[in-house]
């Protein structure tokens, strides 16, 4: 939801480092408020070097830095499959990770809708800290089979964290005034495009 980069803050008493999506620094009080939370400037669809070396500065002086592996908000709050290429930094890192699920964050703030759902709960669960090195040792931290290998370990520990129960809302039922806005993405050739209302 538009709200996880706040929930990650109480993952522990230590500030947290999370990349957000640039264009939501470009107002000033939003930048205030998303620097006060941790936020660092991630630029969309392309490599940002210097958001990825903010984030290797804070884990070289010993912080703690946060990382939605899906790179985008979910549209129907099911788990997107992450790039390697995230994992392929993680890797790079050689820091211990912990995977953590925000069960409920979707209904209280999906990305189609213009406002949050107040009555909504979130539960924070996490998993259990893994060094990538020791859990994959038959590829080079930082190959392309090390990172696909990483991207498969930490999915399938997030999704163990999740409530397989959690309530899906349908791509039918979206009540938001706008449902044109929803993205469907071909499950194939991974081609994405707008919903369109017909009638």
């Amino acid at each position: 939801s538009y709200l996880d980069f706040v929930f990650g803050q109480y993952l522990t008493d230590r500030p947290i480092l999370i990349p957000v999506t640039a264009e939501v620094f470009r107002a000033p009080q939003r930048r205030l408020f998303m620097t006060m939370m941790g936020g660092v400037p991630k630029r969309r669809f392309c490599a940002d070097p210097a958001a990825g070396a903010a984030l290797a500065d804070e884990l070289a002086r010993g912080g703690v830095v946060g990382i939605a592996i899906e790179g985008e908000r979910s549209w129907t709050g099911e788990m997107s499959w992450p790039s390697p290429s995230v994992a392929r930094n993680i890797g790079r890192f050689g820091c211990p990770v912990v995977p953590a699920a925000f069960v409920g964050a979707y209904r209280l703030w999906p990305r189609w809708a213009g406002g949050a759902d107040r009555s909504a709960q979130v539960t924070i669960r996490l998993g259990e800290p893994f060094l990538p090195a020791e859990e994959i040792d038959d590829f080079v931290p930082g190959s392309r089979e090390h990172a696909v290998e990483l991207t498969r370990l930490m999915v399938e520990r997030i999704q163990a964290l999740r409530d397989p129960d959690e309530p899906r809302v349908p791509v039918a039922a979206f009540p938001s005034p706008r449902p044109e806005l929803t993205l469907w993405r071909c499950p194939i050739c991974g081609a994405e495009e707008c919903l369109s209302m017909v009638g």
